[in-house]
Formats: C-alpha cells, sequence, structure tokens
C-alpha cells in the first residue's frame, strides 16, 4: 500500500509536466539505469521512472534509497499484438511411420483470419501449414485449429517446435515443443520370429552375473579343425544362444577355413532356460559354415579373413566378416555383414550381405541388431576394437536397405558409474528393457587378463548444445559392469554373447580360443561358459 506521503506526491504529479516538478526535485524524464536504483540518495528527492515499462511513473528517496517505481497516471496493460496459442499434441501414429500434431493458433490483431504455423523438427524447418480447423473451445470464429502428419523419423527421440506466424504490427511467437520416441521393439514373449524377449532388469542382471561361470562343452569332431589356437591361427571369435525354436542352438564364428559354426545342445532342456553344467555325446556341431574369405591353404600360416561378433534377433543371425588387408578382393568382398535365416537351425539360409559400399568403414569386428517398433532393424557395427561405433537403419523391407545414421566414437561416453573405460570389445550385442530402454553389452578381455562384461544406455536423440549442430546423434551411457572368471572355460576376447531367458532374465555366454576341451568318445570337444 503507498504511502500517504507518496500519494500527495502521485496526487500532485498528475498536473505537473512529466519530469518537472517544483523545486526542481524531478530529476528528469529518462529513466535511469538499473544499477541507479541501489544508489544512496537524499530524502524527498524524487526521480521519473517508467512503470511496468510503459507507464509514466515517480521513485521517491526514502532512508537514503530509491523507492519501486509508482505509476503517475492511469496505467491500461497495452493491447497484445502477438499471435497466441497451443501445441497439445506429438505424437507417433499406431503404425510409428507417421508423427501427428495438433494445437491452435489466434493472432488478436485479426481474430477471425486462420495463421499459419511455422513446424521446425530437430533444428529444421520442416514446412507451413494453415490452422483453419474447427476449435470452438479457443473461440474467436473457432476456426483456428491445426491438424497434420509429418513422417516419422526412423529410430530415437525427436524434438517438434511450432511457431505462430504473426500478421499485423506483433512479431511471430513460439507455441511450444514437444517430444515423440521412436523406440525399439517391446516384447514380453520369448521365441517370437522377428524379436527378441525384452529383459525385465537389464542392469540389476548384469550386475549380479555370478564371477564364476556354469561350464559346459560342446563336441566339435575327430579333429580339431584347425582351432589349435597360436598367433596367426584359427580361433573362435563370437557366440549367441539362439532365442528361438527349443532354445537348445549355439552358433559360434570362427576364423580360417570355416566360418561359422552352429550347435545343438542336445542334452540341454527344450524351454530356453539356462543351460546346466557338463557335455554329452549330442552336445554337437550340426552345420559348418565355409570361410568365404578364407584365403589360406589350410595349415599354412597365410592370413585370413575376420569373422566377429555376432547377434541373433528372433530367427535372424547377423555377423560380420572383414579382410581389410586383402589385396586380391574387391572394395564389395572385403568387408560385410551377412544375414541369415535361422528358422531350421541346422539349414541357415542366407538372407543378404550388407557390402562395403554400404558400410561406412572397411572395418567389421562386431554387429548387434535389434528390431525397431517401426518394424526397422537398427544395426551396429563396431570398427577395429570396437573404438568407433557405426550404427545403421534398415529399410521397412528388411536388411536389404540401409542408412548411416551416426558414426560415434569412445571419446563421446558419458558415465553414470564414474567409470569412463570403453574397451576394445570383441562383441557388442542390444539388449532392449521391457520399459523399451535400450541397452548395449560389450564383452572384453582386458590386458592383463581380466574378463569384463559393460553395459551402456543407447539414445539417439536431438541435442541443440553440440558444437556440430542440431543434428540428433547417439548418446551412450555407461550404467553398470562386471568383473567375470572365466578360468580357462572361456575367453571374452574370443567370444562371448548376451541373451535373454523367458522368464526376462539376462544371461552372458562365452567360449575358448580354440578346441581345448578334453575328448568325449574320441571327439573333440569346445569349453564354453554360461554366466
Amino acid at each position: 500500500m503507498k504511502s500517504e506521503a507518496t500519494r500527495a506526491v502521485i496526487t500532485r504529479s498528475r498536473w505537473l509536466v512529466p519530469g518537472l516538478l517544483a523545486g526542481g526535485v524531478l530529476m528528469g524524464a529518462t529513466t535511469l539505469a538499473a544499477s541507479a536504483a541501489a544508489a544512496v540518495c537524499q530524502d524527498g528527492k524524487m526521480r521519473s521512472c517508467a512503470y511496468d515499462g510503459w507507464c509514466g511513473g515517480i521513485e521517491i528517496c526514502s532512508g537514503g534509497h530509491w523507492s519501486l517505481c509508482e505509476p503517475i497516471e492511469d496505467c491500461p496493460p497495452p493491447q497484445e499484438v502477438n499471435p497466441y496459442g497451443y501445441l497439445d499434441v506429438v505424437a507417433l501414429d499406431q503404425t510409428a511411420q507417421h508423427v501427428e500434431v495438433y494445437g491452435w493458433a489466434i493472432d488478436p490483431e485479426s481474430p477471425l483470419t486462420s495463421l499459419n504455423v511455422r513446424v521446425i523438427v530437430d533444428g529444421y524447418q520442416q514446412g507451413t501449414f494453415l490452422a483453419n480447423t474447427y476449435r470452438p473451445d479457443v473461440g474467436s470464429g473457432n476456426y483456428h485449429g491445426y491438424s497434420f502428419v509429418l513422417p516419422a523419423d526412423t529410430w530415437g527421440t525427436h524434438r517438434v517446435c511450432v511457431t505462430a506466424v504473426n500478421i499485423g504490427g506483433g512479431v511471430d511467437k513460439s507455441l511450444g515443443c514437444k517430444w515423440y520416441d521412436v523406440k525399439p521393439k517391446v516384447t514380453t514373449s520369448w521365441g517370437q520370429g522377428d524379436v527378441n524377449r525384452c529383459a525385465s532388469n537389464p542392469v540389476g542382471d548384469l550386475n549380479a552375473l555370478p564371477m564364476n561361470r556354469s561350464s559346459f562343452r560342446f563336441v566339435l569332431g575327430p579333429t580339431a579343425e584347425g582351432l589349435d589356437y597360436w598367433f596367426g591361427e584359427p580361433h573362435l571369435q563370437g557366440v549367441q544362444r539362439l532365442a528361438f525354436g527349443d532354445g537348445r542352438s549355439l552358433i559360434v564364428s570362427r576364423s580360417g577355413h570355416l566360418g561359422l559354426y552352429v550347435v545343438n545342445m542336445g542334452s540341454q532342456n527344450g524351454t530356453g532356460q539356462p543351460f546346466v553344467s557338463g557335455v554329452q555325446s549330442n552336445d554337437a556341431v550340426v552345420y559348418r559354415e565355409l570361410n568365404p574369405d578364407d584365403r589360406r591353404n589350410y595349415g599354412s600360416h597365410v592370413h585370413q579373413g575376420h569373422m566377429g561378433g555376432l547377434q541373433t534377433m528372433g530367427r535372424t543371425l547377423a555377423f560380420p566378416v572383414e579382410s581389410p588387408d586383402a589385396s586380391n578382393l574387391t572394395l564389395n568382398q572385403k568387408t560385410r555383414v551377412m544375414f541369415y535365416e535361422m528358422g531350421s537351425p541346422a539349414s541357415p539360409e542366407l538372407i543378404t550381405s550388407v557390402k562395403r559400399n554400404v558400410l561406412k568403414s572397411p572395418e567389421a569386428g562386431a554387429v548387434g541388431i535389434t528390431r525397431l517398433e517401426t518394424g526397422r532393424i537398427l544395426m551396429v557395427v563396431g570398427r577395429k576394437d570396437s573404438n568407433n561405433l557405426d550404427f545403421y537403419v534398415s529399410g521397412l523391407n528388411g536388411p536389404y536397405t540401409w542408412s548411416h545414421r551416426y558414426d560415434w566414437n569412445e571419446q563421446e561416453l558419458k558415465t553414470q558409474i564414474g567409470d569412463t573405460t570403453f574397451a576394445d570389445y570383441q562383441a557388442l550385442n542390444f539388449v532392449t528393457g521391457c520399459d523399451g530402454t535400450l541397452f548395449l553389452v560389450g564383452t572384453d578381455r582386458n590386458t592383463v587378463g581380466q574378463d569384463w562384461v559393460d553395459l551402456f544406455r543407447v539414445e539417439f536423440r536431438f541435442d541443440p548444445g553440440t558444437s556440430s549442430g542440431p543434428d540428433p546423434r547417439v548418446i551412450l551411457t555407461k550404467v553398470a559392469k562386471n568383473h567375470l572368471s572365466c578360468s580357462g572355460d572361456c575367453n571374452l576376447d574370443a567370444s562371448g554373447g548376451a541373451y535373454v531367458t523367458p522368464s526376462g532374465q539376462l544371461l552372458l555366454y562365452g567360449t575358448e580360443h580354440e578346441a581345448g576341451g578334453d575328448q568325449v568318445n574320441g571327439q573333440f570337444t569346445v569349453r564354453a561358459g554360461q554366466f
């Protein structure tokens, strides 16, 4: 409430010329800088100011300091001239192929005119649309709603912003921003043909993996098939348990004249549950795939192609083949990602081969795949030592056409556990949480012989704060790690692979480099571990 003295001054000032009071007490009509508001002054002195930024006002010195600005005339609010409105909804449609956008916009200077609204997605303008649909809830003629559909991005979190385009004396006005997500496909059903079951608690399960493995073996055959591991010789490189059918199939990649084994763990349960320890004669290789890039005479020391870390997704298998140093191969032969149909595990069928003319790098040491809710496939390809990761999204027709979305480097790693180590991962596997969060599992043996498994949260989203511009980027955040002990039964520098059970539990498998297990009925065996 104003003091009586202030009221008297304000009353007198209404008939004075603003800025000129008797005795020269009022110090001028120009509003002083904000820094002067706290300056020491002489009690009783007055000066003009702008009340609420537009009305004439006065400040009175009291107690050595200027008072707040008080109006010296009736001060109605200025008439609004800028458009206003709201962005009500940004949402994926049922197909996850399109984004639906709803809202309304009005210009008070022309309340019966339908405005244009401008749409910006992830920092880029996508077009202008007319706000002329029926919206009786906002008044002013009722026809001020906008409703339109945009093509959805293929993956990740994206920001949609809408601006009302001004007409008349105001300026364009933001109506707000909202986000939409294209997430991995989530299912709680195990054994689906197109997608793996979601993990109920990926972080908790990885942290809880026992340090010591449960050991088992599989029968290779009457010879070691070249798996006598020493420098330059063939060795095992990746392992996956097929989450389809009876759950007894292991797929193991290797180098040398052979590229792939399919193993039927015949003695195990047929329900997809964890394996039990031991080996029987019916735990054996049932299919061998020749390595198309083997360029050595078997038994010699000629460099051969590298078949690295692999992943299955329902009935689909993806694994990389790289031969970057082979002078006798064409560019498309040097690096590929092979896709197989594994509906009949003992008889895989080649679907397609993603070649070097699509892949960004001649290096492909590990590959991971998962299904998105749009039906597309998300693929990550680790270059040499997986220090750089390339992310690709397929077309709607399957693994035949691809677009490169992001080239991630280990220097970009974030962490929420205080550890910024990004190792030379031999295997990279996607795992989807049941809440739709995407994770990446990496397995590695470090330079002092310790086996580790790390877990990263994977996001692809618009980040306006990056120096490279507003484009979406992949964000990998380390959320868990676990030190495991293979003790001769496995080597995570050779092969490792994630698996989700029918109950949603995350498990990990690994094999040794070579065929080092005890013989069974004169047959060579390979040792493996389950965590």
